[in-house]
Formats: C-alpha cells, structure tokens, sequence
C-alpha cells in the first residue's frame, strides 16, 4: 500500500473523479485540506475536517464599539477636535470593511459563488440597512411627514461604505501571487531576496500589491474629494474654510438634500459660533467615510495573507502607529480633526486607533490558547455577535418607553409622566448633570448587555 497527503480537490483534478465536498470551509484562520488516503485499489476516504475557527477579537471589537456607542450616545460635541462619541462611526466602518474581507474572500478568490449572485446578495443587504436607517433615523419613528424626511444617517452611512468596499471586492481582480513572483524571477534586481520579502507572497507589502486596484480606487475618492473641499467657492465664504459656518460640505448639502431633510440636532450647533443647518453624515463626508472602510478592508486582507500571530500583530501595529503620527502632523498643521467634516486628518486617526484596537484585542483573546480573556469579554462578545439588533433595540427603546425628559407609547396623563422619565427623576437628578447621564448612560448598556446575553444563550442571531 502506498500513501499519499492529498487534498481531494487534488486527488480529484488528477484522477477525474468527482468528489463534492459541500462543507464550508474556512480560511480566515488557516487553510482547511481534508486528508485523503489513496491506495493501489484507489479508494478514497474522507477524514474529518479540521473544525474551522472564528475569531473571537472581532467580535470584541464590534461589541466595544457599540458599547462606547450606547454610553456616548447622550454626550455633547463641538466642531474641531475629537470626543470619545467620535471613535464610533469610524470604528464601525472599520470593522465593516474588515468582516467584508473576510467573508467574501472564499466566494470572490475561490469563485465558488458567481459575481451576479454576489452583487444580489450585497445589494438586497445594502437596501434593507438604508430603508431600516430611514426607518429609525429618518423621521419621528412610526410616523414621517415626508416632507422632512431624513434621507442621511448612521445605517445609511454603514449601507453606502459596505456596498463600496464588497463591489471593489467583488469586481476589482486581485494581482495574484504567481503574477507576482513571476515577475520578481524574470527581473534584472539583484537582491531578489529583498522583492520577495517586501511584494512577494506574505511579505511586507503584499496586500497593498495584491489588491492595488482597490487601493486606486480608494485615493480616487481621496483626490475628489480634497479637491472639492478646497476648490468648490461656497457663497460669502470663499474656497477651503473649515468653520461651522463657511464648509463645503454643508452648502452641498444643503442645495442635495435640503435644510428639511437634514438632522436637527447636530451636535455642532453646540460649537462656537454654532451651525445653522448641517446635516453629520452627509453626502462629502460620506464619500470621505468610505476610506475607514478601506482601511479595514486592508486589515481583513491581512487576516487572510499573514497566518503568524506575531507577523499580524507587528503588521497592524507599525500601519496603526504610522497613521496616528501622520494625522497629528496634519491636525497641527493645515488639517485638523473634524468628525462632522470627516477630514483625512479624523481618517488617519481613527484608522490608527482602529489599529491599535485591533492589536489589543487580537492580543488578548485570539493569540493565548487559556479561554479565561475570553469569559472575561463575553460582554462584549455577546453584543459583538448581534451588533445590528442591540442597535436597532436601542433606538427603539426610547420611542417606546420614552426618554430622560419625555415619555413614549406609554405614560400618565402627559408625556412627562413615562416610564423612562419617572426612573431618570426617581434615581439621577439626585446627581450632578454630567453624572447623572453618565449613570444613565451606563444603566442602558447594562440592560442591552442582558438582552444581548440572552440572544446568545437562546444562539438568536439577527443579521440584515
């Protein structure tokens, strides 16, 4: 008898014998093969796979986000500069571009779904994530006066990034690895070793490389839109100003969307001097958004090329320290920190500390084989894992049961007199302001985290 280490894909190629291997394989964490043992008769046996792995840190990392969401929610903000409640939109679409990776990367580089089918998929997802956006943020939850219709927002703004991100995906061909090291083998470069450890296969600069169309498409954006918003003169303030008063931004938005449709309660009419109607997750900044999908698309990519944690880990370090040092040059300089605007300076930043986030958590729960790290963040694990339903609930609560000053559905006489207003009187006005909505805050995340545990212990798990 002789034996051979084949996978059955190969035995198949070579034999013509056609073996349908329909479990779903998984190579986020490492390449699956199923063994197969051939011998002179040539009979073929299925050893059970490997068990595929999930990892853990990006369902901290999403759960993290979503609880520094609900805890920031009730915060104020300003124009230039950065608050805590502005780590949260772009780690969102960090995390967004990352789960697109590595998702799509066996159907996309393996071809086992076709790119109309794929294009279906991610399109029927994008218009439920917009209508169900519309739906919470766009109006007075259930009733809309569609003459103030809000078409901008939060969902909506996650729904335009992922379907940007999974088309460049999908659509944009990848420069393969044998194309690569083709090349390397037939250049005129001495120190070939020094092109194989930077462009080759797993080297420095192989996703970057690999997925450079995608990359071009991604400083396409850029380019426009630097050039709009310094170039394009807005009425009585001239090119290139930044102020609440005097962007670019704003005066597309008002002449797209209009100062109707646009969000009320911006937190920068609480800047100095305010602003007057400004719509936060507007069309420019939404196009500008788009790059902290990209960066996390990156970071998915690298999950699948680098199969060392150590070689992840210092990858996503030296970017993330990279971006933090070029956005505090630009902020300092001629560039600052604005959310609002959603200014490559803000990018940078939040790309950097996406980064070091990831590090963190990848570190702490993915790399030590002891399960104790992850226990201690199941909190953030549970919500991680419904992230879309804890946010849908979470907007939702308050229309029903109403807010710290009013009530919803349901109350006493007047709206004062609900059931969330009565808890906010009874247990934190007791407390200073700032205080008392901290606590508030704090108490909403708990009771999303129950909710959140018990979808996972029931392995209710909502997707859009």
């Amino acid at each position: 008898m002789r034996e051979y280490n084949l996978t059955v894909d190969d035995y198949a190629n070579t034999h013509g014998v056609n073996i349908d291997d329909t479990q779903e394989q998984n190579p986020l964490i490492a390449e699956r093969h199923t063994a197969v043992e051939v011998t002179e008769s040539v009979n073929v046996k299925k050893v059970e796979p490997v068990k595929k792995q999930r990892l853990i840190s990006l369902d901290v990392f999403r759960g993290i986000t979503i609880w520094t969401m609900m805890l920031v929610n009730h915060a104020d903000g300003g124009w230039h500069g950065v608050t805590i409640a502005d780590f949260v939109m772009p780690l969102f679409l960090f995390i967004v571009g990352a789960s697109v990776s590595l998702s799509m990367v066996k159907s996309v580089e393996r071809q086992t779904e076709t790119k109309t089918s794929l294009f279906k998929k991610i399109s029927i997802r994008t218009i439920k994530l917009f209508i169900l956006g519309i739906l919470l943020q766009g109006g007075d939850f259930p009733n809309f006066d569609l003459q103030k219709v809000r078409p901008m927002g939060v969902l909506q703004r996650i729904a335009i990034v992922y379907f940007t991100v999974s088309i460049c995906m999908i659509f944009i061909p990848r420069v393969s690895s044998s194309k690569i090291d083709n090349w390397i083998a037939k250049s005129n470069f001495k120190a070939k070793a020094f092109l194989y450890a930077t462009i080759g296969a797993g080297g420095i600069f192989d996703v970057f490389i690999r997925y450079i169309g995608t990359w071009l498409v991604c400083l396409v954006t850029i380019v426009f839109t630097l050039i709009i918003t310094f170039a394009v003169p807005v009425p009585d303030c001239g090119r290139g100003q930044l102020t609440t008063r005097c962007n670019v931004a704003g005066y597309l938005d008002e002449l797209i969307i209009s100062p109707p449709h646009m969000f009320g309660g911006a937190t920068c009419k609480q800047a100095d001097p305010p602003c007057i109607n400004f719509e936060p997750e507007g069309i420019l900044s939404t196009i500008a958004a788009l790059t902290s999908g990209f960066i996390g698309l990156y970071f998915g990519h690298t999950l699948n090329r680098y199969p060392s944690h150590m070689k992840r880990l210092l990858h996503w370090l030296v970017l993330g320290l990279f971006m933090l040092v070029v956005s505090l040059i630009l902020h300092f300089t001629v560039y600052p920190f604005n959310k609002n605007l959603y200014t490559y300076s803000f990018v940078l930043l939040m790309g950097g500390s996406s980064a070091l986030l990831l590090v963190l958590c990848y570190s702490i729960v993915d790399v030590p084989k002891s399960k104790f790290p992850k226990y201690l963040s199941m909190p953030f694990i549970v919500l991680g894992m419904n992230a879309i339903a804890i946010y849908v609930i979470d907007e939702l609560l308050p229309i029903v049961f109403g807010y710290r000053q009013w009530g919803g559905w349901f109350y006493w006489r007047d709206r004062s007199n609900g059931l969330v207003p009565w808890v906010y009187r009874t247990f934190f006005t007791a407390l200073p302001d700032k205080w008392a909505i901290f606590c508030y805050a704090l108490t909403d995340t708990f009771i999303m985290i129950i909710i959140a545990s018990v979808f996972y212990r029931r392995k209710l798990f909502f997707k859009v």
